[in-house]
């Protein structure tokens, strides 16, 4: 059994990984909701656009797109909004089966792409003006 176990375990090891990363920016407190999704509709209209990129010159370098709307809907008691994003991170690498050469390859090896729905139920905590 032990050797089943142990088998087992240096097979699944053997696998690449890739594992998830959230994207970054500086100035997330202009990003509220994308941090907190509680904060939808919290102001009025907003829309936020943001961009980052880093390490400019490298192959391959981290570029993360955002693009979010959020706005309160008194029907409903609180918020809805839409956030959609990109996150290109890292360059492909190929072999070539024949020499065995590794070379870098223009593009992105890992991206990520999504579009998230928000809502939030605001409950007031004391009488409304």
């Amino acid at each position: 059994m032990k050797k089943l176990l142990c088998g087992l375990v240096l097979f699944t090891c053997s696998f690449t990984a890739i594992s998830q990363q959230d994207y970054q920016f500086n100035q997330f407190f202009n990003d509220k909701v994308s941090f907190n999704p509680g904060a939808t509709g919290l102001n009025d209209n907003c829309l936020g656009v943001f961009y980052r990129q880093q390490w400019v010159g490298f192959s391959g370098n981290p570029t993360t797109y955002l693009l979010n709307y959020h706005q309160p809907v008194k029907q409903l008691k609180g918020g809805l909004g839409i956030s959609a994003f990109n996150d290109r991170l890292g360059t492909q690498l190929q072999q070539n089966p024949s020499s065995g050469e590794v070379t870098g390859v223009d593009g992105n090896a890992i991206t990520t792409n999504a579009v998230r729905l928000n809502y939030s139920f605001h409950l007031p905590l004391g009488p409304e003006d």
